[in-house]
């Protein structure tokens, strides 16, 4: 643009000799102006080479970054040949540290899987030492410790590390229900202390666990218990819910006991029945003084009763 308006210039001088001198003193202005800018582009360019050669990512990338602002018009050849190498460069060093990235984090993430393998052998060696009897809040502290190393250590447990995860999953499962128990319980006599009522789990036999529907979560007949509760990670129980124990125990109780025989009436008084002199229905006193009754009515009641 600025060496088209230069040449325009110079025509118009050759037009207007008048003003020769001024428009003579922009033209050289102009050209110098034109001078520097192309110097400071080599500079650019030159600049951008030794960075890639110097093999300086992070300055390459900012000079790129100028060389497309300010000179990606009218490109010589070797302008042309310097940024796209410039380019190539850049996206081969980024291919390459982010493959080195990846490798340095499959190797953290190996570490860390033979790490937490190592911490699952230690807490499951624990809960054996300590057993199920152990407090439940520190029962429930090393499951949720054993969980989230397992999830970590992922393909490096073997069958029986994960067996044994399974059976602790159930025995703190257990010792939660045991402990709602006690908490529901209302405050026992000493007679039943000394009579410790056993969980309704225990109660029932466990074939007939899944035997009847559950009432609150819904289960069919011969499926197991939703895990509503969020113990142990499945999606159904290891234990059914209390409502469908209990719902089984109220059955099996029915059964045992016998059928209730209708009442009879052994006891009856004077003014169930009517009274033949005064006419006096059942409920309703005679009329006689004082609401004695009649010696007919006495009479009726006596052969009523018999």
């Amino acid at each position: 643009m600025v060496s088209r308006i230069c040449q325009e210039i110079e025509a118009l001088i050759a037009v207007h000799g008048g003003t020769r001198g001024q428009l003579a003193a922009v033209v050289e202005d102009a050209r110098q102006w034109l001078e520097r800018q192309a110097e400071a582009r080599r500079k650019l360019f030159s600049l951008l080479e030794e960075a890639v050669a110097a093999q300086d990512a992070a300055a390459a990338r900012q000079l790129l970054v100028r060389v497309n602002a300010t000179a990606s018009h009218h490109r010589t050849g070797a302008e042309t040949a310097i940024a796209a190498a410039a380019t190539q460069w850049l996206d081969d060093a980024e291919r390459q540290q982010r493959a080195e990235a990846a490798v340095l984090q499959a190797e953290q993430e190996e570490l860390r899987a033979r790490e937490e393998a190592e911490h699952v052998q230690a807490l499951l060696a624990t809960l054996e030492r300590r057993g199920a009897d152990q407090p439940f809040e520190t029962l429930r502290r090393l499951m949720k410790e054993l969980e989230t190393a397992a999830t970590v250590a992922g393909d490096r447990l073997d069958a029986d590390q994960r067996q044994q995860i399974n059976v602790w999953r159930g025995r703190t499962e257990v010792a939660w229900f045991r402990g709602r128990s006690s908490r529901r319980a209302p405050v026992p006599t000493p007679r039943a202390q000394r009579a410790k009522k056993l969980p309704l789990y225990e109660q029932v036999p466990r074939g007939v666990w899944f035997t009847q529907p559950c009432s609150r979560c819904g289960a069919k007949r011969g499926k197991g218990c939703l895990n509503d509760d969020g113990i142990g990670n499945g999606p159904r129980r290891q234990l059914p819910h209390d409502e469908r124990l209990r719902l089984i125990i109220n059955e099996r109780k029915a059964q045992a006991e016998p059928s209730p025989r209708p009442r009879m009436r052994s006891v009856w008084r004077v003014t169930d029945v009517a009274c033949p002199t005064c006419k006096a229905g059942p409920g309703v006193r005679c009329s006689s003084p004082g609401g004695h009754p009649h010696q007919p009515r006495i009479a009726q009641l006596r052969r009523r009763s018999r």
